[in-house]
C-alpha cells in the first residue's frame, strides 16, 4: 500500500497531536489495528493516547480558541488590522498581484 507511505502513515502511528509538529509519542497505552476487510490483513496500527495526552490536546485547543477570539475578524480572515483592510479596499486589485 504505497499510497499510505505517501500520506505519511507508518506501520505504527501515534494517536494524539495538537498541531502539525505536536504529535505526542505515547506508546504504552495499547494500540488499535486497522484491518483490511477484503483480506483480513493489518493495514496499520494507532497507539492509544493517555489521559495526559488528552489533557495536553484539550489545553492546546483551548489556548488556540482564546487566541482566535482575541483577534479581530478581519485579522483572522485577512491577517491584517482594520486600518490595513480599509487601505486595501481603496487600492485597485492589480496592485496586490491578484491579476
Amino acid at each position: 500500500m504505497d499510497f499510505l507511505k505517501k500520506l505519511g502513515i507508518k506501520n505504527e502511528n501515534y494517536g494524539a497531536c495538537y498541531g502539525p509538529d505536536g504529535w505526542l509519542s505515547t506508546n504504552n497505552q495499547g494500540k488499535i489495528d486497522s484491518i483490511n476487510p477484503s483480506d483480513n490483513k493489518k493495514i496499520a496500527s494507532v497507539y492509544n493516547c493517555s489521559i495526559d495526552d488528552y489533557t495536553k490536546v484539550v489545553n492546546q485547543s483551548l489556548e488556540a480558541k482564546r487566541m482566535e477570539e482575541s483577534a479581530s475578524s478581519r485579522k483572522r480572515i485577512f491577517g491584517e488590522d482594520d486600518g490595513e483592510c480599509v487601505t486595501r479596499l481603496q487600492r485597485p486589485p492589480w496592485k496586490f498581484g491578484l491579476f
